[in-house]
């Protein structure tokens, strides 16, 4: 598990969580000239399915899922390998621009 985020103390807590559980959180600086990011994105691999992800705006809230209008979307590596592709790639270099949480 890999977690890229800006660095909120709002978000302090959920990042000792999940930093507990094993994932890494790697955070970029809240400043106004920075960015924001809104988006989730979470890709599986899951064994000889190959990848898919799961992209939307939603939060993992009850608010979010249940009560917001809220879009998502899931692709396989199999129908959409190029976004797949390029959504891994995005991911990857801003993880690696960002700073290890604590």
């Amino acid at each position: 598990c890999r977690i890229a985020m800006v660095d909120q103390a709002d978000w302090h807590q959920a990042f000792a969580e999940v930093t507990a559980a094993g994932c890494r959180v790697h955070v970029v600086p809240n400043t106004p000239d920075g960015f924001y990011i809104h988006e989730k994105l979470l890709i599986t691999y899951a064994g000889t399915g190959g990848a898919q992800q799961m992209m939307g705006s939603q939060n993992a809230s009850y608010s979010s899922l249940a009560r917001n209008r809220e879009l998502s979307i899931v692709l396989t590596e199999g129908e959409a390998p190029s976004v797949l592709a390029s959504a891994a790639s995005t991911f990857e270099r801003d993880f690696a621009k960002a700073r290890p949480w604590k």
